[in-house]
């Protein structure tokens, strides 16, 4: 690499840095300003927008660009961030998938739902756009929530299993988290599972019976 593009690199390091600097003391004095303050934060949002979209900055860049947009949260920033979440590189989506998550972001529920239905898509995006779905609290993405407990991978899984049980909005069925926990195992799982559980009631059972019965004097 030239001496000429490490200097235009190290500029242009330098000014995303301080975009997003300008962009944490804006948010800082937005809890006085209220609107105000957010209005004028547009201008430093559009150019981290353009940032983050620019496939010629290095992968971390870019991922510490969309971390920064998915703190601010709002929807100045959705676009930018729905439009990455169709990049190339699973890391960029996955991290623009997390990103999307701030609560009523409901605008991105049928992007993320596309991610986590797509037959190609990697599972460390799928299990980010799930916990995001769950955040959102957007009860029309239950049905993609529920059927990825079933996934057979296990982030994945873990991912739905997470936004049911913690997420907001999203309605459970009936029987809740240990029956679609059951019945997303394996038989022979299925029947350890069952049978630690009978034992733990019979212990349980013993347990209580003797706590009940008063103890004998010996004297």
């Amino acid at each position: 690499m030239t001496a000429r593009r490490v200097r235009a690199r190290w500029c242009r390091d330098l000014r995303g840095g301080v975009l997003a600097l300008s962009l944490a003391l804006v948010r800082a004095t937005s809890a006085e300003q209220g609107a105000v303050a957010l209005s004028d934060a547009t201008p430093l949002l559009e150019e981290l927008g353009k940032q983050v979209e620019d496939r010629s900055r290095s992968v971390a860049e870019r991922l510490q660009l969309i971390k920064t947009l998915g703190d601010w949260g709002t929807a100045q920033v959705r676009a930018p961030l729905l439009a990455v979440l169709n990049d190339p590189l699973p890391s960029i989506r996955a991290a623009s998938a997390r990103a999307l998550g701030w609560p009523g972001n409901r605008e991105a529920v049928a992007a993320l739902r596309n991610r986590i239905e797509s037959s190609d898509e990697a599972a460390a995006v799928k299990a980010e756009a799930l916990g995001s779905l769950g955040r959102i609290g957007d009860d029309s993405s239950r049905p993609v929530v529920l059927a990825a407990i079933r996934d057979p991978d296990d982030e994945v899984r873990r991912a739905a299993l997470w936004s049911v049980t913690f997420g907001s909005g999203i309605v459970m069925p009936p029987g809740g988290v240990a029956s679609m926990v059951i019945s997303s195992l394996p038989t022979l799982s299925k029947v350890r599972l069952l049978s630690v559980t009978l034992k733990a009631k019979v212990f349980c059972g013993v347990a209580g019976l003797l706590l009940r019965t008063p103890l004998r004097s010996t004297a």
